[in-house]
C-alpha cells in the first residue's frame, strides 16, 4: 500500500515589469509500506527501477511485535516550502534565484532477520533528519557585437551558501542478524534482549550522518548568436 495526499497553495507572477515570481507551500501526507519503484525505504536496497525485494520475505512487513510496519515512508516531507523568481534589470543581465525549505525525512532502525531487512520499533521511531534548505542563483548578461553577433556570459551556482546538511543516516545497530524461527519473528521478541543474549556487535556507525548535501557547484557558460 501507497497512499499519498497533499494540499498546495500556490502564488504566481507572469513576467511582467521586469520579474516574475513563482511560490509554493505544500502540505502532504505520504504512508503505507510499500516504498515505490525506487525503492527508497532504508529497509530495501534498490536494485533497479520496478525490480526490489519489499515482499520477497514477509518479514520486512512486520515489525518485531507481528505487528504491520505501515508509517509514514522515507520520502515523506510534510511541508515543503519553494521560491523561485527572474529579475531582467534594465542594462540587460537577467537574475534568477531558486529556494526551497523541507522537512527531513523519517529514520527508522534497520535489523535483518535471515537476510531480509526489517523495521523492529516500526517506521519513523528515530525521528527525522534535519530540515533541508537550499539556495540557488543564476545571473545571465548579453552583449551585442558588430552586425548581428551577440555574446551571453552566465553564471549558475547551485547551493550558493554551501550548505551541508546531513541527508542520510546509519540506522542499523547491529552488525550481525537474527535467525528465529517466524513462530518467534511473526509471535513478537525483544530484539534488544536477543541481541544482547547472542553477542551481537554494535555497529559504531549507528546514528551517524552517512550523506550529505551537496557542495556549491559554480558552472560558467557563454554562447555566441550570429
Amino acid at each position: 500500500m501507497r497512499d499519498y495526499d497533499g494540499v498546495e497553495v500556490r502564488l504566481r507572477k507572469r513576467l511582467s515589469n521586469r520579474w516574475a515570481a513563482d511560490v509554493s507551500y505544500l502540505y502532504s501526507y505520504l504512508r503505507g509500506n510499500w516504498s515505490g519503484l525506487a525503492s527508497s525505504d532504508e529497509a530495501v536496497g534498490g536494485l533497479q527501477l520496478n525490480s526490489g525485494r519489499a515482499f520477497n520475505l514477509l518479514y520486512y512487513s512486520y515489525d518485531a511485535q507481528g505487528n504491520p510496519t505501515y508509517g509514514r515512508l522515507g520520502t515523506d516531507r510534510p511541508h515543503q516550502f519553494k521560491a523561485q523568481g527572474t529579475y531582467d534589470l534594465p542594462w540587460g543581465t537577467l537574475v534568477g534565484v531558486n529556494a526551497i525549505v523541507a522537512s527531513g525525512v523519517p529514520l527508522s532502525t534497520v535489523m535483518t532477520e535471515k537476510n531480509m531487512t526489517f523495521f523492529p520499533y516500526g517506521r519513523g521511531d528515530l525521528g527525522r533528519a534535519p530540515t533541508f534548505s537550499q539556495v540557488d542563483l543564476m545571473l545571465q548578461q548579453e552583449f551585442r557585437l558588430p552586425g548581428n553577433t551577440r555574446v551571453m556570459f552566465g553564471v549558475n551556482a547551485s547551493n550558493v551558501f554551501d550548505q551541508k546538511t546531513a541527508t542520510g543516516f546509519q540506522t542499523t545497530p547491529y552488525r550481525d542478524q537474527f535467525n528465529v524461527d517466524d513462530s518467534v519473528f511473526f509471535g513478537g521478541f525483544d530484539p534488544a534482549a536477543l541481541a544482547a543474549s547472542q553477542n551481537f556487535r554494535p555497529d559504531a556507525r549507528f546514528g551517524l550522518a552517512s550523506g550529505f548535501q551537496d557542495p556549491r557547484v559554480i558552472r560558467l557558460q557563454a554562447k555566441f548568436s550570429f
